[in-house]
């Protein structure tokens, strides 16, 4: 009559030590959570940061998020050309005035 005893220890000592294991991951999981929140709630909060600022300022990302960056560059590139070659030319229209008015 011991062994039937016995089994039944056993079985609930393997069960005992299951729910102590499943307890453990919970808690582990809980702890988890609880870091994945705190650096969740950073993110969101760096990102209000920086829409409060935009939104303050009046700057609208949108225009300039839905060009495609090489088209945002070649656009650089030909503003940046044509002011270069504006203030070259009035630069030398500049010194061939100065020159004719100098003796």
């Amino acid at each position: 009559m011991s062994e039937p005893m016995s089994g039944k220890t056993d079985q609930l000592t393997e069960t005992t030590a299951e729910v102590e294991r499943l307890r453990a991951q919970v808690t582990q999981l809980e702890d988890e959570l609880a870091n994945l929140q705190t650096w969740a709630n950073g993110v969101v909060a760096d990102a209000q940061r920086q829409v409060y600022w935009l939104d303050r300022m009046h700057l609208d990302l949108d225009p300039i998020m839905r060009h495609v960056p090489f088209d945002f560059a070649l656009g650089v590139y030909q503003k940046l050309a044509h002011w270069y070659r504006r203030t070259r030319n009035s630069a030398g229209a500049m010194r061939r005035f100065i020159r004719r008015l100098w003796p």
